[in-house]
């Protein structure tokens, strides 16, 4: 009974385990690197929105550095015209590999109705925003794989209580000796009260 129970137990964990580490899994300090990085990332992110904000932030050379941080205003270029849905995505695909061009893409954009510093960066704040969700979303989801990494390792271990087969017999051994032990002394109790 025992070895069934043990056995049985054993299965059910080691398919939940298998089951676990059946993708690539990174490790919870990979993880925490990773988090640790989007979360710097964010902070810088804010301070740009707040130059953005105050209007602080010049379109004119493909980098802009101020207030302590430095931006590519090339990606910023990027960003707006990926969010473009009057650019063909095909015409997109060839812009990200085009992207040294910074005139090319500061004409695009003015063709597209952003030339002035005010209307890019408006369109920059609200593409930003966008862009900000989506990687609260994703030290969201990396916070969730750190948690699933710890039952993971939990399941590891109680793998490793589970007695095998040799322990059992071990055990059941023991158990028997034990039983055998307790109804001897019983016999000899009850001799003993007999003969008071």
């Amino acid at each position: 009974m025992i070895r069934f129970e043990a056995g049985s137990i054993g299965k059910c964990l080691e398919e939940i385990f298998n089951d676990f580490y059946s993708y690539s899994r990174k490790t919870n300090e990979k993880i925490n690197i990773e988090i640790e990085e989007k979360k710097e990332y964010l902070e810088w992110l804010s301070s740009y929105v707040e130059c953005l904000k105050r209007g602080e932030v010049s379109f004119d050379q493909p980098t802009w550095k101020g207030a302590g941080i430095l931006s590519e205003i090339l990606d910023d270029f990027y960003f707006i015209i990926r969010s473009l849905d009057s650019i063909p995505y095909a015409e997109k695909e060839k812009l990200q590999y085009d992207r040294d061009h910074f005139a090319k893409l500061k004409l695009l954009l003015e063709k597209k109705g952003y030339s002035s510093k005010k209307e890019i960066s408006a369109k920059l704040i609200e593409v930003y925003a966008k862009h900000r969700e989506r990687i609260e979303n994703e030290i969201a989801e990396l916070e969730q794989k750190r948690l699933e990494n710890i039952e993971g390792d939990k399941l590891n271990s109680l793998l490793g209580i589970i007695p095998q087969e040799d322990s059992t017999d071990k055990i059941l051994k023991y158990e028997r000796s034990m039983q055998k032990s307790i109804f001897q002394n019983l016999f000899l109790l009850k001799k003993l009260q007999g003969s008071f």
